[in-house]
This record gives structure tokens, C-alpha cells and sequence, in this order.
């Protein structure tokens, strides 16, 4: 995982796909993917609450926020949440972490939500 984003380096981040890196317009739909921190990322998310960081899967750079802890997301068990143009990408990046969690043992997640 690489270090927290400012707020000026996160803002590209968060109006692109975390899968695909297409733009997602600001009159279109938005969908979005969370995910459960594993036991022992507490620290990651007190660390980071509520700042974009960047996941490695792989040799690709994979955006996301970590929750606040008053979010009605972090109320619905999410510590993650993914931006994503589309049901596909979310399909695919949820794949992709799946294959590579077992790989990758330094990835923080432990399983995803619905999109």
C-alpha cells in the first residue's frame, strides 16, 4: 500500500475509475464497492480514516477511501469503498483482489459487499 494522499493529490482519484482509470463524469452514475478490512489493519484504518490511499494489486495502482468511523458505510461494516464507472469493473476488481489475496498477503482486505 503506498502512503496517504493529500487532499489535492486524492481529488483525481476520486472522480476515476479505481478499476479501468476512466473518467467518471459528474452527471453520471457512480457505482461503488466496499470491502471489510482484515483483523489486523486497524491501525491502516485509524491511520488513514477518511483519506484516499492507494492499494497495489499486482503492478497496478488501485484507489480507494478508507471510511470514517461516523460514515454510514463504516456503520454498514465497510472500512473501504471503491469508486467504479461500472457493475463490470466492479466485478473485475472484486476478481482481481480475490487471486490475489492469497498471493498477497500484505493486501488489508478480508471480503467485499455488494457493489
Amino acid at each position: 500500500m503506498k502512503d496517504q494522499l493529500t487532499s489535492s493529490e486524492a481529488e483525481p482519484y476520486l472522480s476515476v475509475c479505481a478499476w479501468c482509470a476512466k473518467t467518471i463524469p459528474h452527471d453520471t452514475e457512480c457505482f461503488g464497492l466496499g470491502a471489510k478490512a482484515k483483523a489486523e489493519a486497524g491501525e491502516l484504518l485509524q491511520k488513514h480514516e477518511g483519506r484516499a490511499i492507494i492499494m497495489l494489486v499486482g503492478n497496478r495502482e488501485v484507489p480507494c477511501i478508507v471510511t470514517a468511523h461516523i460514515s454510514q458505510a463504516k456503520k454498514d461494516g465497510k472500512d473501504f469503498i471503491f469508486a467504479l464507472c461500472s457493475e463490470h469493473c466492479g466485478r473485475e476488481l472484486k476478481a482481481t483482489f480475490l487471486a490475489e489475496a492469497d498471493a498477497a498477503e500484505d493486501l488489508p482486505l478480508d471480503s467485499f459487499g455488494e457493489n
